[in-house]
């Protein structure tokens, strides 16, 4: 109990380095996306100098030494998780995909070890009916996170791994992931008859961006230029970015920057050119959803402008954060 403590002290701790930066102060209009930006440098830095924290001084009694190995499985997978957070919102695969891995390893075998811990004490009572004894809230609270990182994984590179398998099986699978972003937008579509909803990734200024997946780090691939700047990084329904729209969703995008970068804010156009009305949403600084409408739409759309805000929110993955704070209910 006492190390479970201490540790959740350990990562209770980044808001109170937010707190002590100033960066918990609400997010203002000329600073876009400032507190978003902070929280994810917060989030990379912890991730880098965590494993840097443990130190063998902590535990110099040879009588520690489990105690020193169950503490070193806690920092390992947060260390990861936060990496993969970071990885992923630089739309980075392998190393995303590597970090995910090797944290739900760890975590699957610390729940292996509780499995047959709980079956000792059992056998220990004789059989007896004791009441169920519950995993770690560390535990728990990692595995929330891992899996809402899962589901972003999923989404986020949702193409390369379709390769991988059969439509059926990646819809099977996806269906899995909670929340499950790609079932979510496709029912969207269905319900609101919508003409398309891409995530939309902006690469300018990232000199290793080669494209979807995996490419060798050794590979050579001229720099994008143009609209091959803003790769669709899932477009549904038919998974091809809608060509006649992206040079307009391009251009909304840089002529609105200053709205799309308010968080929550969700930006209505209308092109009377083309009669497409355009929806757009910013979850992440270099990623932002657009939904497209054959024909005019209202910009006070309820259900248009909630499902945006929801899946935003929830692709920021700010709420497992949220539950570290004092007094949350989470």
């Amino acid at each position: 109990m006492v190390l479970v403590v201490h540790f959740v002290l350990i990562l209770v701790g980044h808001f109170s380095l937010l707190s002590v930066a100033g960066l918990d102060a609400p997010v203002h209009d000329e600073h876009p996306f400032q507190w978003c930006s902070h929280l994810d440098a917060v989030r990379r830095g912890i991730a880098y100098r965590l494993p840097n924290m443990v130190s063998a001084a902590w535990f110099h009694h040879p009588i520690l030494s489990r105690l020193e190995g169950s503490f070193q499985v806690e920092v390992d997978v947060l260390t990861q998780l936060l990496r993969c957070q970071a990885q992923i919102s630089e739309w980075h695969f392998l190393p995303s995909l590597l970090n995910l891995h090797g944290a739900h390893s760890k975590l699957q075998a610390w729940g292996q070890a509780f499995e047959r811990q709980r079956e000792t004490r059992k056998h220990l009572f004789g059989g007896q009916s004791q009441r169920a004894a519950q995993p770690p809230h560390l535990y728990l609270w990692l595995q929330r996170l891992q899996g809402a990182l899962l589901a972003k994984f999923t989404f986020y590179f949702h193409e390369a791994l379709s390769r991988q398998a059969p439509s059926a099986e990646m819809k099977a699978l996806t269906a899995r992931t909670s929340p499950d972003y790609f079932g979510k937008v496709s029912a969207f579509i269905r319900k609101h008859d919508a003409s398309s909803v891409s995530l939309v990734f902006d690469n300018r200024g990232s000199e290793s961006f080669q494209g979807h997946g995996y490419h060798h780090p050794h590979s050579y691939r001229e720099a994008p230029k143009g609209v091959d700047q803003f790769p669709a990084v899932v477009s549904l329904p038919g998974g091809e970015r809608p060509l006649t729209h992206w040079p307009s969703v391009i251009m909304i995008m840089s002529d609105r920057a200053a709205e799309l970068n308010s968080l929550d804010k969700v930006m209505h156009f209308y092109d009377d050119k083309v009669q497409s009305t355009y929806f757009l949403a910013r979850p992440e600084p270099h990623f932002t959803l657009v939904v497209i409408f054959d024909g005019k739409k209202s910009e006070k759309d309820s259900q248009v402008v909630a499902f945006l805000q929801e899946i935003s929110t929830s692709l920021r993955n700010s709420k497992p954060f949220s539950t570290l704070k004092p007094g949350s209910k989470g």
